[in-house]
């Protein structure tokens, strides 16, 4: 069942762009007060909402980060032309790649096409990179002409709608502007070849959520927040930077002379495509390393022990406890995940029960932090963890680990809460 509307929720549902841009207005002078009150508009007047941190996601062309006078560093790659159209004698054409979620077609006439079926009543998107100098989005004989020239054969097409759009790869100094944190589009902005927009905006708030939290409940350190900006914001470039590699490898770069001939120079114009596309372009949709690969271990909420980094490949994975990266998981032997134990809050995984952890546990009762112990009794992931115990953070990657507990237990818990500094 759905919970309750509350009258709030339900009179600010009508908030139109207008009304809208008056809240940002009376919003953004108060932010830095400590208990920050936000003024809403709603149909029926206006309702303060107290409030100790702003949260702003409002997208690519937010009106918050212009009113904070945030500026964005990138560059447009393209600007890409695309359209929506229903053909549904389409799929009969494409009965034997039914699977593909997307085609990309290579030949020395088109100009870098890529078919993406949406539905299955045959609605379609035409992906065309780079625009081609003089064809609008409402050039719709045009459309129909290097669609048709694309796939080789004509067919119906209805209602066909088009626009261009640019492929932007845009990253905020900061994210963090006093109690006014960016996440997501508002934060960067992303080629979209890799698929990776969502990818970051669901990172940077879990990576907000949980500091946030910490603050509000109590334990979070001054300098919790700061880490924000410092923990995300070079992932963020790091996966913007193979995202725009992605970009560049399209199109027109992966055409070459002759690749169509029936002929020697042919073939061997092909297998040069062939070799191009596996070692720069697979990356694109092989992005494990992107994923799951990219680690904190600069952060100066780790601590680390000096042990050497697996090296980071955007398209391949290697799991590792060393600090800052993500735990690495692991299928118990009843079924369930290991990150299922680990909770919301802070882990410390105990791989030998032998081990200590009192004065640790103590230390984070001191400060208030909630720390479950996880007790896992296996080979496999001792073998995988290469220590006996973890300390996990929220966000399930991984703050220390160690064979025993620290000498000073509390020094570890205020470096990991944001009260201490490590480097």
């Amino acid at each position: 069942a759905s919970p309750p509307a509350s009258s709030w929720s339900s009179k600010s549902a009508g908030i139109n762009g207008s009304l809208r841009r008056d809240i940002v207005g009376l919003l953004l002078p108060h932010y830095t007060r400590p208990h920050t009150e936000i003024l809403t508009v709603p149909q029926s007047g206006t309702k303060t909402v107290p409030s100790q941190y702003f949260i702003i996601a409002d997208g690519a062309q937010s009106e918050f980060r212009r009113k904070l006078n945030l500026r964005m560093e990138g560059e447009t790659l393209f600007y890409n032309q695309a359209w929506y159209f229903r053909a549904p004698d389409l799929a009969k054409l494409f009965a034997r790649t039914q699977l593909s979620s997307m085609t990309f077609f290579l030949n020395e006439d088109c100009y870098g096409d890529i078919l993406i079926p949406q539905t299955a009543e045959g609605h379609w998107l035409y992906h065309v990179t780079p625009m081609p100098e003089g064809v609008e989005a409402d050039d719709w004989p045009t459309f129909r002409n290097m669609l048709y020239r694309s796939i080789g054969e004509e067919f119906e097409v209805f209602e066909p709608q088009g626009r261009y759009f640019g492929s932007q790869v845009r990253l905020a100094a900061s994210f963090n502007f006093g109690r006014a944190l960016l996440i997501g589009d508002a934060a960067h902005l992303t080629s979209p070849f890799g698929g990776f927009g969502m990818n970051m905006g669901i990172g940077d708030a879990v990576d907000a959520g949980w500091k946030i939290a910490a603050i509000l409940q109590g334990w979070g350190g001054p300098r919790l927040l700061e880490t924000y900006t410092l923990e995300r914001r070079d992932v963020c470039k790091y996966i913007i930077e193979g995202a725009a590699h992605n970009n560049k490898v399209s199109g027109k770069a992966l055409v070459r002379p002759y690749m169509e001939e029936d002929s020697e120079r042919g073939e061997k114009a092909r297998e040069e495509v062939r070799e191009f596309i596996i070692r720069e372009k697979t990356q694109q949709s092989r992005s494990f390393g992107a994923q799951f690969g990219y680690r904190y271990t600069s952060s100066p909420i780790v601590v680390g022990d000096g042990t050497e980094l697996p090296p980071l490949q955007y398209g391949e994975y290697t799991p590792s406890s060393v600090a800052g990266c993500r735990a690495p998981h692991l299928w118990l032997s009843e079924g369930n995940s290991i990150y299922d134990h680990f909770g919301p809050d802070f882990c410390l995984l105990k791989l030998d029960p032998a081990v200590d952890t009192t004065a640790l546990e103590a230390a984070a009762a001191e400060v208030g932090i909630p720390l479950k112990v996880f007790l896992l009794d296996s080979d496999e992931a001792r073998s995988l963890y290469e220590r006996k115990l973890v300390l996990i953070r929220p966000d399930q990657h991984v703050a220390w680990r160690g064979n025993a507990e620290p000498d000073d237990c509390r020094w570890l818990v205020d470096v990991v809460r944001g009260a201490a500094s490590f480097h």
